[in-house]
């Protein structure tokens, strides 16, 4: 009977856990004021990289670009 109890347990503080990881990163930084009169039509489309900071998961990469289209 412990040994369920323990997995009840277990269980329960996992999702109690994740569920306070998403909402945590849901909401907007204290501080930090949204743009306003945001015109998403200027940035559809393709985009070329032209800079970036080192990241060890980007190093080799060359000629990088992003797709962004309304869904």
């Amino acid at each position: 009977m412990l040994k369920y109890f323990r997995l009840y347990y277990i269980r329960w503080l996992l999702v109690i856990t994740v569920l306070q990881l998403v909402t945590n990163c849901v909401k907007i930084p204290e501080g930090i004021q949204p743009v306003t009169n945001f015109k998403l039509d200027r940035y559809l489309g393709k985009w070329y990289e032209i800079a970036r900071l080192d990241n060890s998961y980007e190093r080799g990469l060359t000629a990088v670009t992003a797709e962004y289209s309304l869904i």
